[in-house]
């Protein structure tokens, strides 16, 4: 009798002895991948926010590929990794941090894309309130590697105007300044230093309520820098404080140094390294800090610093001590860079017209007037005229080029030449420490000074130009009367 069931349930049985376990299906591998994309939900961001990126797999004949391991490598060298579902899809998120190129892999394929990123700005102002011209530090935070213009406006009014640029200090401590009284507007506004993936952003707003009065030198000098072709510059009361520190050493060792000396009446470290950073004038009798600021101004090598564009934040102050006055403008701001354009600064500035008591300062150190030979001097000669074709920036070389005289010429009343001295670089000869000081002084800004033998008349307008390898550059002025 057959028993069928039997011998199957015993084939069975051998079978399951000899292998163990019933075998499982092979693994189905993923299809090649053809072609792969990748998208981000917002290619255009700010940093800090989180981004959805989707990647697309598709084979030859571009069915969804399931099961592809895709590999996506971030602009900061980070890497996020997902495996595609059944419609070909593999999907994450990322911290957006640094812009640049997103690349998506798989075994087989590759995409890019790209995601730009905009900075975040923040000001803040401890102050509120003003003077005219008087700096008020605000911090600026920024989250990528960007240049910072700074801008403000009046209230109420529609366009802005460009005070400075910052450039890549992600936490910045900087000055804003109004040149006039009433309520004022504050903003930072970025662009990328060298990515073009870094998208331009705007800061909050901060308002200034501006009242009083510059201190009349500080009112001098910008009307002197704005004639010139530069900006204005601010003034703090601990920058004039600091300027005081240096002048009252001076006064009390009746002496005028850029330096302060160990063990002398009233030294201090700060005030020697204030000394090494300020444009110094005094002597004996009684002398304004308003005066001060004329003073510079006519005197060339000390009058290419006051009118320098980098130069930003100022101090001055002036002391007497028995009989002696001292004082001076402490240069302590200066950009490091400035995103400036060159062009020439002239003084007297374009149109402006000069005080006929100008006559250019006397006893300048070093001394550009027995350079010129016979009959220059600071007591019978005319008020300096340089225009300066080089701007020097802290740390960095000087923007411009390197200015050789062709021709220079002083007209009075648009017809009359004028006898004048030319001093440059390639111009002042000899090796003395007054010739070499001079020279350096010319070659730090490029300048090139004219000096008439005579003084200019007053009520006459002049015409000065000056001719080198590359330009000729012409300007009008008037003196006084």
């Amino acid at each position: 009798m057959r028993r069928p069931l039997q011998r199957t349930a015993g084939v069975a049985s051998a079978v399951l002895a000899l292998s163990g376990a019933v075998p499982p299906l092979p693994a189905l591998a993923a299809a090649e991948v053809a072609s792969l994309g990748i998208t981000l939900d917002a290619a255009r961001s700010v940093t800090g926010e989180t981004i959805r990126w989707t990647a697309t797999a598709r084979d030859e004949a571009q069915a969804p590929v399931v099961g592809a391991e895709v590999t996506v490598h971030l602009p900061d060298n980070a890497i996020v990794a997902a495996t595609t579902t059944a419609d070909g899809i593999a999907t994450g998120t990322f911290v957006a941090t640094e812009p640049g190129t997103i690349s998506a892999y798989t075994d087989d394929a590759r995409a890019d894309t790209v995601l730009q990123l905009a900075p975040v700005l923040r000001l803040a102002a401890p102050a509120r309130t003003a003077k005219v011209f008087e700096g008020v530090r605000v911090a600026v935070t920024e989250t990528l590697d960007a240049s910072v213009v700074l801008q403000r406006r009046k209230a109420g009014a529609e366009a802005w105007t460009n005070l400075y640029t910052e450039f890549g200090d992600p936490r910045m401590s900087v000055p804003l300044h109004a040149g006039g009284t009433g309520s004022w507007q504050f903003r930072a506004v970025s662009k990328a230093i060298d990515d073009a993936n870094i998208l331009s952003a705007t800061s909050n707003t901060v308002t200034l309520k501006v009242s009083g009065a510059a201190p009349v030198p500080i009112k001098v000098l910008n009307a002197m820098r704005v004639k010139s072709g530069v900006r204005p510059v601010y003034w703090t009361s601990s920058y004039n404080a600091n300027m005081m520190k240096h002048a009252k050493w001076m006064a009390r060792n009746r002496t005028l140094c850029h330096c302060e000396t160990k063990g002398t009446p009233g030294y201090s470290p700060d005030g020697d390294r204030i000394a090494r950073s300020s444009l110094l004038s005094g002597g004996t009798g009684s002398i304004t800090s308003t005066e001060i600021v004329r003073g510079l101004a006519a005197a060339p090598l000390h009058s290419v610093s006051l009118m320098a564009a980098p130069l930003r934040g100022v101090g001055v102050a002036v002391t007497k001590v028995k009989g002696f006055s001292a004082g001076g403008v402490f240069q302590a701001d200066r950009a490091v860079r400035d995103g400036y354009r060159r062009a020439v600064t002239p003084w007297p500035g374009a149109g402006s017209t000069v005080p006929a008591a100008y006559r250019g300062a006397r006893r300048e150190q070093p001394n550009p007037f027995p350079l010129c030979g016979a009959g220059y001097s600071d007591r019978t000669s005319g008020l300096p005229v340089w225009a300066s074709f080089g701007v020097p920036f802290m740390g960095a070389p000087v923007v411009g080029y390197p200015a050789r005289v062709r021709k220079a010429r002083l007209l009075e009343n648009g017809r009359t030449p004028v006898t004048v001295c030319v001093l440059s670089t390639d111009r002042v000869k000899g090796n003395g420490d007054n010739a070499t000081a001079v020279r350096l002084g010319l070659e730090a800004h490029e300048a090139v000074v004219l000096i008439p033998k005579r003084p200019l008349k007053a009520g006459a307008s002049y015409q000065a130009s000056i001719t080198t390898q590359k330009e000729t550059f012409t300007w009008t002025f008037r003196i006084g009367k």
